[in-house]
């Protein structure tokens, strides 16, 4: 018997252990910012635990409970455990010594980020729901024409759909060459803490360009309020963005955060209320062109990233 959606357990598609960053010490707590009612930004005192998540957002469906919960218990569960210790690092500043399974650990917390959240499950879902009834029925016509003793194809199968769109997304997040571009990218963090302002994080914190072939091509994530992790391609674009006035870095970095939140910032205080009530969402509507057809075009990268994004696009 299927869960009621309000029993469901909860899915992180912002992992606790990375909100805890922004969270005020004394409290254990964190605001976080959303517009429930149209236009109106409204902030909220919150945990970690109670944000950040849908109930049941990466369930198969149409599957006993140990087997639909597998994705969120088994692959989402161990991404984040191993996630947490490159994370740590991080916040050290540790950048010397990285295994290279600690660097896969991480590129993988960054696809995650980008493939997990409701909007990606949501497109991902509706892009094989649009496109497989077709594809089904000319798959059954096409079985009846080549063997027709052979058993007939079942009748068109939502679950069966749904559960593959979210398997999709499992295997291009697990994508090897995929994760060892980004492993391979060169990585340092930014200390911000002299900055006036402190780093927001929000449902989509990961900056990118649109496409990560080029020289000037980077990665940003922050990690905490006062540290900024990037990857870049070239020392040139790595010395750069560290040249830049940490108050400048961090007015940037926050400006396109907010405006590519969908439905939530987060804030340790208020003190920068203003940027998100003005800018909150504004580029929502630009969700993840990274992984879109419509600018793949425009992404000039390896033989091998390029062969990813044309089997997904294809299929």
């Amino acid at each position: 018997m299927a869960q009621k959606a309000s029993k469901l357990p909860k899915h992180h598609y912002i992992p606790v252990f990375y909100l805890r960053q922004w969270t005020r010490r004394h409290t254990g707590q964190l605001i976080e910012f959303s517009r429930p009612f149209g236009d109106v930004v409204k902030p909220k005192l919150t945990y970690p635990d109670a944000t950040g998540f849908v109930r049941g957002l990466h369930r198969l469906p149409g599957l006993p409970d140990e087997v639909a919960e597998q994705i969120e218990t088994k692959f989402f569960k161990q991404l984040d455990d191993f996630a947490s210790y490159a994370h740590k690092r991080l916040l050290r500043k540790y950048m010397a010594n990285w295994s290279i399974q600690m660097r896969v650990a991480w590129s993988r917390f960054i696809l995650g980020i980008l493939l997990r959240s409701p909007s990606a499950v949501a497109d991902t879902k509706k892009n094989f729901g649009d496109a497989m009834p077709k594809h089904w029925e000319e798959a059954k016509a096409k079985q009846a024409t080549i063997n027709p003793k052979a058993p007939t194809l079942p009748d068109y199968d939502a679950t069966f759909v749904e559960r593959q769109s979210l398997l999709t997304i499992q295997r291009f997040i697990n994508n090897p060459s995929l994760l060892n571009f980004i492993s391979n990218m060169k990585w340092f963090v930014c200390d911000l803490s002299y900055s006036r302002y402190r780093l927001l994080t929000s449902d989509r914190p990961v900056v990118m360009t649109n496409g990560l072939g080029y020289p000037e091509s980077h990665i940003a994530l922050p990690i905490s309020p006062t540290i900024l992790f990037v990857a870049t391609n070239t020392q040139e674009t790595f010395r750069s963005i560290e040249a830049m006035p940490p108050r400048d870095l961090v007015s940037n970095c926050n400006k396109q955060v907010v405006r590519n939140a969908v439905k939530y910032v987060w804030a340790p205080d208020h003190s920068q209320f203003g940027l998100i009530r003005s800018q909150m969402s504004s580029e929502a509507h630009h969700d993840r062109r990274w992984f879109s057809g419509s600018s793949f075009s425009d992404c000039r990268l390896t033989p091998e990233v390029e062969q990813i994004f044309k089997e997904r696009i294809k299929n």
